[in-house]
C-alpha cells in the first residue's frame, strides 16, 4: 500500500515525466512520444518486480528490435529512457514506480488525445463540407 504523501510525490513526478515525454518531438517527423513506449517499460518492470533488471532493460532498450520498428522509435525509446532511469534510482518501491509509469502513460495519452482536439479544424460540419454536414447521404431524407 502506497501512503498519501508517497502518492502526492508520485503524482507530481508522474506530471512532469508525462510533460517532459509530451515536449519531446521526433527529430525526422516532430511526433511525440508514443504512449506505448512507456507501457513498455511498465510491462517489464510488472513482470520481472526488479529494479536492477529494468535499469539494464532501460540501457540497452535504444539499441533493442523495439527501437528499430519504425524511424520514430529510436529516439523516442532513448528520451524514454534518459528520463526514466533517475526516477528508478531514487528510492522507490516497484510498486510505487509501476503507480508512476501507469499514471504518466495515461497522463501521456490524455495529452495526445487533447493535442490531436487541438489541431483538428472546427468548421462546424461534420461530413461532407456543407453547412449541414452532406456526406454521401445528402438530400435522401430518412429512410
Amino acid at each position: 500500500m502506497i501512503s498519501v504523501e508517497a502518492k502526492k510525490a508520485l503524482i507530481r513526478d508522474a506530471e512532469q515525466l508525462a510533460n517532459a515525454l509530451s515536449r519531446f518531438r521526433t527529430p525526422d517527423n516532430a511526433e511525440p512520444v508514443d504512449p506505448s513506449r512507456l507501457s513498455e517499460v511498465q510491462r517489464f518492470l510488472a513482470q520481472t518486480r526488479s529494479k536492477k533488471r529494468l535499469l539494464t532493460f532501460l540501457e540497452l532498450l535504444p539499441n533493442s528490435f523495439h527501437a528499430k520498428i519504425s524511424r520514430s522509435a529510436h529516439p523516442q525509446l532513448q528520451e524514454v529512457s534518459r528520463r526514466v532511469r533517475p526516477l528508478v534510482t531514487a528510492q522507490r518501491s516497484v510498486d510505487e514506480l509501476l503507480y508512476l509509469l501507469g499514471l504518466a502513460r495515461r497522463l501521456l495519452q490524455i495529452s495526445e488525445s487533447v493535442g490531436m482536439d487541438a489541431e483538428r479544424p472546427r468548421t462546424g460540419a461534420r461530413r461532407g463540407g456543407g453547412p449541414r454536414g452532406g456526406g454521401d447521404r445528402a438530400g435522401r431524407g430518412r429512410r
